[in-house]
């Protein structure tokens, strides 16, 4: 009865401070609708859905001329901020390049707008042209407040013939010099164009009036930093319906921009913020595959905080064609934690162009002391009827895990504070007389087992005497 009583002591305090991963299962995703503008135009749509489900650019029919205007809003979620914006290139408008071709010289920019700030906000309009890849002239013009479509003609400071033209307009005149701007700050756009001397070309979709309708999937209890191209939702998959995929692209300057989420706070330095947690040993585990371009290496990234105490750990993922599993054990010592923040990235710092098409994809990441309860692709699990014995054990005990199982299945043993004690690699499919875990010199107390393969997942405890 003694050794009973010291099980339920142990297993009940895990059980109490169980704290699920919100969304681990990658199987909660939000569908957003929008409308894309056509003609080589980029926007913040891209940043702003993935990032805070928020669209900051709309179609609307509350327009100057034609049937539709752009609407562009900052907008605010959780203290990240994205300001409205569209441009014609696929990166920065003055330190990438891209943008239209260009060869005639005006002399002004004219359209209409409307601008509703918040606070003391303006809004933004930049022009810039360039030869043989080279900035001839930039000019900007800030927008005030106007409560009803007011035209502009703004000066130009071209002297020469260019053959490229970059336009960009932004609702947060801030976004220019701290990447924010005011949250709430609202500027409308119509009928953009250039006047000369002579007829000018006009600029593609200048008048707003060419969009398509699209949509993203976007990922509920996670922070995207990435755009709607490289933080998706796939259908290959551990367990359930889906899993996320994250891939590193490019830049409009050509430089790598991999794909990273956390449950933390965004990536605009170290990782921050987190989910409630307070247990001082536990174990993170995660699956995992990995499609590895130019020698690149994911990364998984774990960090435990509370009060002024830190604790952490970097984990690189090697390519991986099929679902592996990934481990890592937590221990804080005296301390007591208070939040636990999780991330995963598609590629190793330092980052380079030859890395872009790296996908990592991410399942099931849950907790030991708070398992997932994800259906197993629909199938029934094999290890359901999984045996240990003897349990309590001595010099030795076996697992006897029944026919079928994957010839790639792996039993790994933790001690009670979460240290790997031994790994065995299942080659066979079936095991009639058990698996052996010899416990030589092993201390008396429990032990915990996890026993995963491509189609099952089990996991329980025994006892060394």
């Amino acid at each position: 009865m003694r050794k009973i009583h010291l099980l339920i002591a142990f297993i009940l305090p895990l059980a109490l401070g169980a704290q699920n991963i919100p969304n681990g299962n990658f199987e909660s995703w939000n569908t957003t609708n929008y409308d894309e503008m056509n003609n080589g135009w980029n926007n913040a749509n891209r940043e702003s859905i993935p990032k805070l489900g928020l669209l900051a650019v709309t179609k609307t029919t509350d327009k100057h001329g034609g049937n539709y205007a752009i609407r562009l809003e900052t907008v605010s979620k959780v203290g990240d901020t994205v300001p409205g914006y569209v441009v014609n290139t696929p990166g920065d408008p003055v330190k990438q390049p891209g943008g239209f071709a260009y060869s005639a010289q005006p002399t002004k920019i004219t359209g209409y707008y409307k601008y509703s700030p918040s606070g003391s906000d303006k809004g933004l309009i930049l022009v810039v042209f360039k030869k043989n890849s080279k900035i001839i002239s930039l000019d900007t013009f800030s927008l005030s407040a106007a409560s009803s479509y007011t035209a502009f003609s703004f000066n130009l400071s071209l002297t020469s013939a260019p053959d490229t033209m970059v336009f960009a307009a932004v609702s947060s005149i801030g976004a220019l010099n701290n990447g924010n701007g005011i949250s709430g700050s609202v500027l409308f756009l119509d009928d953009i164009a250039f006047t000369g001397s002579t007829t000018m070309p006009a600029i593609p979709n200048g008048d707003f009036e060419s969009w398509t309708a699209t949509s993203i999937d976007v990922l509920n209890g996670w922070n995207i930093e990435g755009d709607n191209n490289n933080v998706t939702k796939t259908s290959i998959k551990y367990k359930g319906n889906y899993a996320v995929e994250m891939k590193t692209g490019l830049n409009g300057d050509g430089s790598a921009n991999p794909a990273y989420i956390t449950n933390g706070k965004g990536h605009n330095g170290p990782p921050d913020g987190g989910q409630p947690f307070t247990n001082t040993i536990d174990t993170i585990e995660f699956y995992y595959k990995y499609t590895s371009v130019g020698n690149d290496t994911a990364m998984a990234m774990l960090q435990v905080t509370g009060a002024s105490n830190f604790w952490g750990q970097t984990l690189s993922l090697p390519a991986q064609s099929v679902y592996h599993l990934m481990e890592i054990p937590i221990n804080t010592g005296s301390w007591t934690p208070d939040s636990l923040n999780i991330s995963f990235q598609s590629s190793k710092w330092p980052y380079s162009p030859k890395n872009a098409g790296s996908s990592l994809l991410i399942d099931e990441v849950q907790l030991k002391s708070a398992p997932l309860t994800t259906g197993i692709n629909g199938q029934k699990n094999p290890f359901s009827t999984l045996r240990l014995y003897p349990n309590p054990a001595n010099a030795s005990t076996r697992i006897f895990p029944g026919n079928d199982i994957s010839r790639n299945s792996e039993l790994n043993v933790y001690n009670s504070v979460g240290q790997l004690m031994t790994t065995i690699k299942l080659n066979e499919t079936s095991y009639p007389n058990g698996v052996e875990i010899k416990l030589d010199g092993w201390k008396s107390g429990m032990y915990f087992y996890h026993l995963s393969g491509e189609n099952s997942n089990n996991e329980g405890s025994f006892i060394k005497e």
